[in-house]
Parts: structure tokens; C-alpha cells; sequence
């Protein structure tokens, strides 16, 4: 992966990268939305995928047609290995359309915290 001068972005960017690409699985995953291989996706979902990375990574944003985070997807999300288990405890995301989509909510229902997503 290179940056917007050509030069290879380092691993730590990286790996920080392909965190945030996991997060995002996971957000979508605790929301209902089915995740699943780049080439199943609907498309729905990849464009949150690339509109997520490519806002928060702008190294991702240098190419055509969002390749870099379309290979992504297909290179990382078979080592993915789905969804942590659920925290008995908390209930970890709960979506619908009265309730900000990354509103985090403990096991009586209050709010942990939220976070504003645009989907």
C-alpha cells in the first residue's frame, strides 16, 4: 500500500488499517447486516465498507474505483473469523431506526456511549 507520494505506507499504518476493516465487520455483524465474502456482498454494505475506510485511511483513497479497499476486503476478511462471542453483561449494539447505530447499550438498556455513523 503506498501514500499519496508513492511511498509504501508502514506496518504499523497497516495493521492499523486492517483493524479498523475488522471493527467495521464487526459493527455491521452486531447490526444485523449480513457480512460476508467481498464477491456476496450486497452492495449496500460495500459501499459503507468503502465509504468508512476510505474516510477514516486516506491512504485507501489513492487509486481508481477504490481497488485498495475492495482488495482488502478480499485479502482480510477470510482470516476475520466472524464476531467476537457476546459480553453477557452488555448488549453490545443494538440498531434500529430510532437509535443511532453505534449506540452501546449495557444489559438494562442504558446507553454506554454512542457514536454517530452516517450509513
Amino acid at each position: 500500500m503506498e501514500d499519496e507520494y508513492g511511498a509504501r505506507v508502514d506496518v504499523d499504518r497497516q495493521t492499523e488499517i486492517i483493524a479498523a476493516a475488522r471493527r467495521t465487520w464487526i459493527t455491521l455483524s452486531n447490526c444485523g447486516v449480513a457480512v460476508t465474502n467481498f464477491g456476496a456482498a450486497d452492495e449496500t454494505v460495500v459501499s459503507y465498507f468503502r465509504r468508512k475506510l476510505e474516510t477514516d485511511h486516506i491512504e485507501l483513497r489513492y487509486c481508481h474505483n477504490h481497488w485498495k479497499t475492495d482488495k482488502l476486503w478480499q485479502e482480510k476478511f477470510s482470516s476475520w473469523g466472524g464476531p467476537p462471542p457476546a459480553d453477557p453483561k452488555v448488549s453490545v449494539f443494538q440498531c434500529n431506526p430510532t437509535i443511532p447505530p453505534q449506540t452501546h447499550f449495557r444489559a438494562d438498556q442504558t446507553p454506554i456511549w454512542t457514536k454517530a455513523v452516517s450509513l
